[in-house]
């Protein structure tokens, strides 16, 4: 009840707009920080499966010579 009472508060004071854009501001923080970890994942799973394909293909041309 005191965050709701303290936003309420912050609303008046501020008023609702700046409000509003800081809330924006920290949801598009989260989203990028979300997305960098992301990549960070699927970056690795491409290199393991670069990794994979290049072992096959190497046994592959060891099979056929």
């Amino acid at each position: 009840m005191d965050t709701f009472n303290a936003i309420i508060q912050a609303i008046s004071v501020v008023g609702f707009p700046i409000i509003v854009a800081l809330i924006m501001m920290y949801v598009v923080y989260m989203q990028n920080k979300n997305h960098k970890e992301e990549m960070n994942e699927l970056r690795k799973t491409i290199e393991n499966n670069t990794i994979a394909l290049t072992q096959l293909v190497d046994k592959i041309e060891t099979f056929i010579k």
